[in-house]
């Protein structure tokens, strides 16, 4: 047997055992998902599906008519354009950072509490020689003045020596930017390999994060931001207030985090636990009833880690986020006259 046989052996091998565990992964064929109420992807400020982000991106081609198309070479022979620079130095005053270095690439959105860790470690090193790092994916766009992030939104600028904020999620775009002093950008362009030997972000990659950031700043951003503050706050109160959830709580099945304080920066995802095999099964229940979730189960996660994954938009009408609280308890009892609930007691 030659090698390339062997590999495809042993290929096919795996896959049959993780299909077996039920463990296998498969994207969505094309199409499946059209015509879905979309509780799944994480364009939580409905950028893209409302085709506001298209329209501003355009916007933004149409200021630059000459624009090259694709990319041709890494920052160090033609990559570093003077979009790409003006691009840098708008992110860095938008989030109030010295400076900004844009990366071409890089679950649960928690919010932590930076307060009380930066208090902490200033506490157990009291001679200042602490670094704080933090990822903003899952508030960029969200939380803070024009969507700046946590670090903004608590007045925390100057504790974070590192933030770093994605364009993959509300923002609607690709990408992220490393905001840091320019010692740091300086030492990041000549040590990372990623920057050196990948190809610079093109053009139109460019143009849909600045288009992005140009909503984010609007009125209109802002309005977004207040429906997904909004539909969260249903989502919570209609399922701890609905008549059923008490015994739902009882039995064990799933389990739904509890709601934020007001003074607590709110995700838009949530996760519905739903162990052993459960989170499979309401996933599968939903998209039965046209609702679009993401089910993460083991290996991905701890068998009683498993959960649904619950991304609430700004364009989600108060019809769609009620409805998907009365499926998720209806599945929820529907379990318990099926006698699976014991083993969650």
């Amino acid at each position: 047997m030659s090698k390339s046989d062997a590999l495809q052996r042993n290929l096919q091998l795996i896959l049959r055992d993780r299909q077996r565990r039920g463990w296998q992964l498969e994207p969505p064929a094309p199409g499946t998902l059209t015509d879905m109420v979309d509780f799944g992807s994480n364009d939580t400020l409905s950028l893209s599906s409302s085709g506001l982000l298209g329209k501003q991106f355009l916007k933004e081609l149409g200021k630059y008519p000459n624009f090259i198309l694709g990319g041709r070479a890494s920052r160090w022979g033609e990559g570093s354009t003077e979009y790409l620079l003006q691009l840098e130095e708008y992110i860095a005053k938008f989030h109030k950072a010295e400076s900004a270095l844009f990366f071409q690439t890089g679950m649960d959105g928690d919010a932590a509490p930076l307060e009380a860790i930066v208090r902490e470690v200033k506490e157990q090193l009291p001679h200042g020689n602490a670094v704080f790092v933090i990822d903003e994916a899952h508030s960029t766009g969200l939380v803070g003045p024009q969507g700046s992030g946590l670090v903004s939104h608590l007045g925390l600028k100057k504790e974070f020596s590192i933030r770093v904020h994605t364009f993959g999620k509300a923002h609607g775009a690709s990408g992220a930017v490393v905001l840091s002093s320019r010692e740091c950008k300086q030492v990041l362009l000549s040590c990372v390999r990623g920057l050196i030997f990948s190809t610079a972000p093109t053009f139109t990659t460019l143009a849909a994060v600045k288009a992005g950031y140009s909503i984010l700043a609007s009125a209109e951003g802002e309005r977004r931001r207040d429906l997904v503050r909004s539909n969260i706050n249903l989502f919570y109160d209609s399922i701890s207030k609905h008549v059923s959830w008490p015994s739902c709580q009882h039995l064990g099945i799933i389990t739904v985090p509890v709601k934020p304080t007001p003074d607590t920066a709110m995700s838009p995802i949530i996760p519905i636990i739903a162990p052993h095999g459960g989170a499979a099964a309401l996933g599968q229940f939903l998209s039965k009833e046209r609702f679009r979730v993401l089910a993460v189960h083991f290996p991905v996660v701890p068998k009683d880690r498993e959960r649904v994954r619950i991304n609430l938009h700004a364009d989600h009408t108060s019809d769609q986020t009620l409805s998907l609280v009365n499926l998720i308890i209806e599945w929820t009892q529907s379990r318990r006259r099926a006698g699976t609930s014991e083993s969650h007691l």
